[in-house]
């Protein structure tokens, strides 16, 4: 339970990229934001000012006529400049000023120290007076003769600042879900471009089995950053496969060498019990014997048959069976081998096959004798034969006790025995399941193993003969 805690745990990898992703992205569109907040005052700034000189400059000779000065300068700007909005807030002084100019408030500000402003226009110049909130920008032609002044308050850059960022911070609320959702959809995409390399590298590793690690597979690399680690596995696939390659050699090798002096060792107890006394000790003991070698004879051959199972060399006899028919007679048969156990059978009739008859045989056999050794006192055996969804199923189910919560994962180990094998007497080594997924495999099937708190169910499941 522990285990199975500490996997969920695990971080996904996907996931992880996504929310770096995702975060850097927002993080960066904020920083944008706040950049470009800091340089829009100074922006705004600099384009009132050039307004003011290029207004005064290109529209000064209508200044006596204010309307027609403030129609000039609107029409000489351009449409998608947004402090156009300030040609309102214009006014107007006479140069040299009169008594009536100086009666205004704001031209009476021409009076005060001017500060100079530094302008690109050389035809105009352009200065700011006042303190404080109430300062004011004067623009004025580059004249020898007195000319008119042209006055905009400065506290208007302030106020069109504030009015773009309302303007921005209500379209913020509208486009911010849109903003949201394209930077998940960005951050998807860009997941799923990181990870592509490795998928694909994925999809060309999982072609690769025990059984095959001797086939060259080329390994496509889409990028050359990843060349390295598809060396290295490379080189991991050849050391695996000479290992596997020794490994079958040796079983193959042994149980060859084993079989010779084994069958010479039983022809000669065989011999040896016709010729001693019957019910002799001496010929008990030599039973013992030969019934020992028969033992290591049995697995021999069982090892011999995994090794080319796993050298993928088993050789099929293959022809057409009729096994409805074949399982039919093996349970007629086997209601004979133990009368302790009551055997009941569902079969479906005219089902089919392509296979070898004496590997399939001995399927059987051994799915019954796991049956049968693992049964209760006086239990029973149902043998159901089917076709379900395109297979046809061998099923043998029988109750059992104490059965091990990894039976379903460990029956198909090899050398693999149930906890009771040894309290029982159950003969065998534990390679009998293990031949028999071979033996399915090899004919395009397989073999399941379910358990409940009280029953087994081993089911075969081959293709159907089309």
């Amino acid at each position: 339970m522990l285990s199975l805690f500490k996997i969920n745990l695990k971080k996904s990898f996907k996931v992880y990229v996504f929310v770096h992703v995702f975060f850097a992205t927002a993080l960066i569109i904020f920083i944008n934001r706040q950049i470009s907040q800091f340089f829009l005052e100074s922006q705004l700034t600099q384009q009132i000012e050039a307004n003011l000189v290029q207004d005064i400059v290109g529209c000064g000779h209508l200044m006596n006529d204010k309307e027609a000065f403030l129609v000039c300068a609107f029409n000489q700007s351009s449409p998608a400049d947004v402090t156009r909005s300030l040609i309102q807030t214009y006014v107007i002084c006479s140069a040299p000023p009169s008594d009536s100019s100086l009666t205004s408030a704001v031209c009476e500000k021409l009076a005060e120290t001017e500060r100079l402003v530094e302008t690109n226009n050389p035809y105009g110049r352009l200065g700011i007076v006042g303190k404080g909130n109430d300062q004011w920008y004067v623009a004025q032609k580059n004249e020898n003769t007195p000319s008119n002044y042209l006055l905009a308050p400065a506290s208007a850059t302030l106020e069109m600042i504030g009015m773009v960022r309302g303007l921005r911070d209500r379209n913020l609320i509208f486009t911010l879900p849109f903003i949201l959702l394209s930077i998940a959809l960005l951050t998807f995409y860009l997941t799923r471009l990181l990870l592509k390399p490795v998928q694909s590298i994925k999809d060309t590793l999982t072609v690769l089995e025990p059984h095959h690690l001797d086939r060259a597979t080329e390994l496509n690399s889409p990028f050359y950053e990843f060349d390295d680690f598809l060396k290295i596995f490379d080189e991991l696939r050849k050391r695996l496969q000479k290992s596997f390659t020794k490994a079958r050699r040796f079983a193959s090798d042994a149980s060859h060498e084993l079989r010779t002096p084994l069958t010479i060792l039983r022809g000669h107890a065989e011999e040896m019990i016709t010729e001693l006394p019957t019910g002799s000790d001496t010929q008990v003991r030599m039973r013992v014997i030969a019934d020992q070698v028969d033992h290591l004879i049995d697995i021999s051959s069982k090892l011999l048959l995994l090794s080319q199972a796993d050298a993928n060399s088993i050789k099929l006899q293959l022809e057409t069976l009729g096994l409805s028919q074949l399982v039919w007679n093996w349970t007629q048969d086997a209601r004979s081998f133990d009368e302790r156990i009551e055997i009941k059978h569902s079969i479906e009739p005219r089902l089919s096959c392509r296979g070898d008859r004496l590997l399939l045989l001995q399927v059987i056999q051994n799915l019954y004798t796991n049956a049968i050794n693992y049964n209760i006192d006086r239990g029973w055996l149902r043998i159901t034969l089917k076709q379900h969804a395109g297979e046809i199923l061998l099923c043998f189910e029988n109750p059992s006790e104490a059965i091990p919560s990894d039976f379903s994962e460990r029956a198909f180990d090899r050398f693999y025995r149930g906890p009771d094998a040894l309290a029982k007497g159950i003969n065998g080594y534990g390679l009998g399941l293990s031949l028999c997924q071979e033996i399915a495999k090899v004919h395009g099937g397989s073999i399941t193993i379910d358990t409940t708190h009280d029953r087994v169910f081993m089911t075969l499941i081959l293709p159907v003969t089309t």
